[in-house]
């Protein structure tokens, strides 16, 4: 078959049967001769045919196409359910009309809010709160800052001047204050020494919501990719600053997130309370994912306590890292919608985005090969696993 891969390429499956053929090598080419004669494998699985053959033995399948003709074109993307269009553009646009701006993120994070809210399918954020349902694509696989932020977190390297850094930020977190606004202007005038160059007190374009601080592009056709919120300390306030984050960055890509379907619009969400931080990502599919990140920091520990202080460095390490990769990311859309506009769009009308991985290595060759996803693997009409189908340079895979 795979000296028949140019023939065989794109043909459907009514035009092709499988049988399974008895005997050695020897008696293989006298079969091919007289193909009919084998036992058709139509509608079945392949492995349960081939069971009962000795583990050290070959065994052959042969496949019989039935018209010479065939498409030259490659399978097709869209979704079966829409016809062509964009589903993931039409999913969000209903979350978001779902989700109206009847309540400022700090109200809508008040626990009796968000519980109405977080209770209710079409308005429900899978971001843990209640863990139940799950998203089942994690953000970790919709773009490569967040995996590889959590594999710096565990094995990072670090510099002289990271260990620097950590010392100061652990001392002005540790810090008591008078109010929220000195804790935010002691800890984000440490980030600005080492380029996590954070806007405080912006407005969400559009909008009278105030985040505490943000990282934004320079391109204001583009949304935040980092927010931070602050409280000074765990019990000041009556909003859960979780969710507020959260509901920061809804706001904040309510306008992005239809007409960028193609991009999940990656962000990091800092949450800083008293001593602590806790690291979240956040993303778009069909509607908005947050996923919390690692362990919650604590950077009142005794200096005496090396492995607490070596978890806390490789974290602001990956940290700064992927504030890095996610402004290169940014850039890159800012030049694709200034060549085109419509680019950033789910053109290939997609269900759902997918995970990133879209390239491997041929173990055949060592030629870097490209994969283009088309649908995710169902099983009673609901998608199971992270099992996807796709092609291969227009070759079904």
């Amino acid at each position: 078959m795979k000296e028949s891969e140019s023939v065989l390429r794109d043909v459907g499956d009514g035009k092709i049967r499988l049988f399974r053929i008895s005997g050695d090598e020897d008696e293989l080419r006298e079969c091919l001769n007289k193909i009919g004669d084998g036992e058709p494998l139509q509608g079945d699985t392949l492995v349960p045919n081939f069971l009962g053959v000795p583990v050290l033995d070959l065994f052959y399948v042969v496949a019989e196409v039935s018209s010479t003709t065939r498409s030259m074109n490659p399978p097709p993307l869209s979704h079966p359910d829409f016809g062509g269009t964009d589903p993931i553009k039409a999913a969000r646009e209903d979350f978001i009309k779902a989700r109206p701006q009847n309540k400022s993120p700090s109200g809508g994070s008040h626990p009796s809010s968000f519980r109405k809210t977080q209770g209710e399918g079409n308005t429900r954020i899978l971001c843990g709160r209640p863990r139940d349902p799950e998203e089942l694509i994690p953000v970790t696989l919709l773009h490569p800052v967040f995996g590889q932020f959590l594999d710096d977190c565990q094995t990072g390297t670090m510099k002289k001047d990271d260990n620097q850094f950590v010392g100061e930020l652990s001392n002005a977190m540790s810090n008591l204050y008078d109010d929220e606004e000195r804790r935010v202007q002691a800890v984000t005038d440490l980030f600005k020494a080492v380029q996590l160059d954070f806007n405080i007190h912006e407005k969400i374009p559009g909008t009278q919501y105030v985040m505490d601080a943000n990282i934004s592009p320079n391109d204001q056709r583009l949304p935040c990719y980092v927010i931070a919120e602050f409280k000074n300390e765990a019990a000041t306030s009556t909003s859960e600053p979780y969710m507020q984050a959260v509901a920061y960055y809804l706001e904040a890509t309510r306008a992005f997130a239809p007409r960028m379907s193609g991009s999940a619009l990656p962000c990091f969400l800092l949450v800083l309370f008293g001593p602590y931080i806790v690291f979240a990502g956040a993303v778009w599919n069909l509607h908005l994912v947050v996923q919390v990140l690692s362990t919650p920091l604590a950077f009142h520990y005794h200096s005496t306590h090396t492995h607490n202080q070596l978890t806390v460095a490789r974290h602001m390490a990956a940290f700064r890292k992927a504030v890095r990769t996610l402004n290169e990311y940014y850039q890159h859309l800012s030049v694709t919608l200034t060549t085109d506009g419509n680019s950033l769009s789910n053109q290939l009308s997609h269900g759902a985005l997918f995970p990133y991985r879209t390239e491997f290595e041929s173990l055949d060759d060592g030629i870097t090969r490209n994969i283009r996803y088309t649908v995710q693997f169902m099983e009673a009409g609901e998608k199971k696993g992270l099992v996807f189908f796709g092609t291969l340079h227009h070759a079904p895979l």
